[in-house]
């Protein structure tokens, strides 16, 4: 029994900073979750002192997908404790490890649960600073309306813990140290981000920071390990800062994992904060979008979307992404391939244009023989004075040449034919009178 209201009913966890049991209010007769402080930290007048505010900021939080803080108070033997609501779940620790690579339908739903949290926790300026699997609580829960679907529920722990230590004494960061064998880190290595890696506190750090390991944890949900190999802390420190994570698409090749999910997950993980999300709510944004991208939300599926917003390359910087490297390199493409289309389409049409010409200023033979002037004898007609059979016949038609003949096979078939005289010929016939008849008058007798 403690403080006289909370029996002990077993031991539920425990950490490098406190130890959690379960326990019931005798008084309401209901579960509750007590986290006991570690001795050791206890001692610290400045820790206590710290954690009891930023406990009390916590009691604040009042958000679905956060573990509610309801009291503190102290032991009989004066160890502060925190009274939290009391869940029943699984640890999402231990659903990595047993079913992960999970589905991205899934991962997406849980992973806009804690984002939700986040953002709640961010807009009061509370910044998590140890998101990771262990920290996040799996619940299984049927809908109010369809009692026979099941619901799962996130929630996240330990809101304002890594704060309290952060901004403990040394004597508290060298005690939490030893405890938890960190080498002085304030946080998980594993899931820690560059800014905390580089030894940034307090106000330097804001809710970014919580998104780069929160896209830890997305990615070890995908794939089923982490996007860094190392053995030690400070080799997990190097890493979040110099080494470019691998992407899923290459860790596991065989996943159908969407584009677009990859592509929200290397976001976060980008070593520059500005070209992170700018926060949770717009983490949320991308991954409705991702799911409304995707041509089936029932189940994993490869989808090739544009990215979501701009990126940053982290292929040839570790402060970059990947997505915007892809994007110009598909832009430079696409220009190159309409250029050369141009060039192609604007030599040809100016080929045929060059052919039209030379067309038009070089004639055929057949236009050359059309082109000769044709020579024509008008007949002359005389007046009858006489039925006399000896009067002279009319001058007739003089034969067209067989050149011209052949050249102009109409001309000569037909009565009806038009003959085709240049301009030049008629005006030179018009100015020229036809000869005229010589008729022989008979003599009288």
């Amino acid at each position: 029994m403690i403080r006289g209201k909370y029996r002990i009913l077993g031991k539920v966890g425990e950490g490098g900073m406190a130890v959690v049991y379960k326990a019931a209010h005798t008084s309401f007769q209901e579960l509750r979750a007590l986290k006991v402080m570690n001795p050791a930290l206890a001692l610290d007048n400045a820790f206590v002192k710290r954690f009891t505010h930023e406990a009390v900021l916590t009691r604040k939080l009042l958000h679905p997908n956060a573990v509610r803080v309801d009291d503190i108070d102290e032991a009989d033997d004066g160890r502060p404790f925190i009274v939290m609501e009391y869940i029943e779940g699984r640890n999402l620790e231990e659903v990595i490890r047993h079913e992960a690579p999970m589905s991205w339908n899934r991962v997406c739903e849980i992973i806009r649960q804690v984002a939700s949290a986040l953002d709640y926790a961010h807009r009061m300026n509370i910044v998590h600073r140890d998101i990771k699997p262990s920290n996040i609580v799996l619940i299984r829960e049927t809908t109010p309306h369809h009692p026979d679907q099941i619901k799962e529920t996130a929630k996240v722990l330990d809101f304002g813990i890594a704060k309290a230590l952060e901004a403990g004494s040394d004597k508290t960061t060298q005690t939490f140290a030893t405890l938890t064998g960190t080498g002085g880190v304030i946080g998980t290595p594993a899931y820690m981000s560059p800014e905390q890696a580089r030894g940034l506190r307090g106000d330097q750090l804001d809710g970014r920071s919580d998104l780069y390991s929160l896209g830890i944890v997305m990615y070890q949900m995908l794939v089923g390990r982490l996007p860094f190999k190392a053995d030690t802390g400070y080799e997990w420190i190097l890493a979040h800062v110099q080494t470019p994570p691998t992407p899923t698409w290459v860790a596991r090749p065989d996943l159908d994992i969407p584009h677009p999910v990859a592509t929200v997950v290397m976001q976060c993980l980008e070593k520059d904060p500005q070209a992170r999300p700018m926060g949770a709510a717009a983490l949320i944004e991308e991954i409705s979008r991702v799911e409304q991208a995707s041509p089936d939300a029932s189940g994993p599926s490869r989808v090739g979307a544009q990215p979501l917003r701009k990126k940053s390359s982290a292929l040839t910087s570790p402060s970059r992404g990947y997505e915007k490297q892809s994007t110009k390199r598909g832009w430079i493409g696409w220009v190159s391939a309409v250029m050369a289309v141009a060039v192609l389409v604007g030599g040809a049409i100016l080929w045929k244009t060059q052919q039209a010409r030379r067309v038009s200023t070089v004639a055929t033979p057949q236009q050359t023989e059309l082109a000769k002037p044709v020579t024509e004898t008008r007949p002359t007609s005389s007046k009858d004075h006489s039925a006399n059979s000896d009067a002279p016949s009319p001058p007739t038609q003089q034969p067209v040449p067989a050149s011209e003949q052949a050249a102009t096979p109409n001309a000569t078939s037909s009565s009806n034919s038009a003959v085709v005289i240049p301009p030049e010929e008629a005006d030179t016939k018009e100015r020229t009178p036809a000869p005229a008849a010589t008729v022989t008058e008979p003599p009288i007798t």
